[in-house]
């Protein structure tokens, strides 16, 4: 920034070629136009874009959760940041047109607990009975099961701390009348009785 001492250009604002003129307490001030940032048109670039894109979306309704399910303190990282940095490497599948989540890789939670395995899902009319199997050896008999859910079509989600333990190895979700279980995503993951630590979220996959 400089100023103007020429009677010229003195009060003068605007533009003038390459320089910006304006008034500041009572002078004129100049200074050069700001360079142009050509966006980058690479197909890495565009498509890295879009994955951002595509993961803050997916993200976006479990702001809250996440500060429960993937904290890590010893970080000092935000836990949405830490969510999202993990499921922009592991989360998304394909390139450009055919990017998309992939919602059985992406981790809604994660940390040191023993995870669930085998997890399988059944609709009935009442609602979601999961399935899974635990490591006896590797985890806590105390540990609890947490739900979630998101609609598939709409921005919305849901989750429940059941209380089922990881020895019951089943659990049955009461949906409401006009819940469709196909219209969900469903993952589990186990948590310990305080509540602060996770295991990685599993994806729920469900059966005919």
């Amino acid at each position: 920034m400089g100023t103007v001492n020429s009677g010229v250009l003195k009060g003068v604002s605007g533009k003038v070629g390459d320089l910006v003129l304006y008034e500041r307490d009572g002078k004129t001030c100049v200074r050069s136009m700001p360079g142009s940032v050509k966006k980058s048109q690479t197909p890495l670039q565009l498509n890295q874009r879009k994955k951002m894109t595509l993961v803050n979306n997916f993200l976006q309704p479990f702001t809250k959760l996440l500060k429960r399910t993937f904290a890590d303190p010893q970080s000092g990282k935000r836990a949405y940041n830490l969510a999202k940095s993990y499921n922009l490497q592991h989360g998304t599948k394909g390139f450009g047109e055919t990017l998309e989540m992939n919602y059985q890789t992406a981790l809604l939670c994660k940390g040191p607990l023993s995870e669930p395995f085998d997890v399988k899902g059944s609709a009935n009319e009442s609602g979601l009975t999961i399935q899974w199997k635990y490591d006896s050896k590797a985890g806590s008999p105390s540990d609890t099961l947490l739900v979630i859910r998101r609609h598939k079509e709409h921005v919305w989600f849901d989750f429940l701390f059941s209380g089922a333990k990881p020895s019951d190895l089943t659990y049955h979700w009461h949906l409401g009348p006009n819940d469709k279980v196909e219209d969900y995503h469903f993952w589990v993951a186990f948590t310990d009785q305080m509540g602060e630590k996770m295991s990685n979220s599993v994806y729920v996959e469900i059966g005919d």
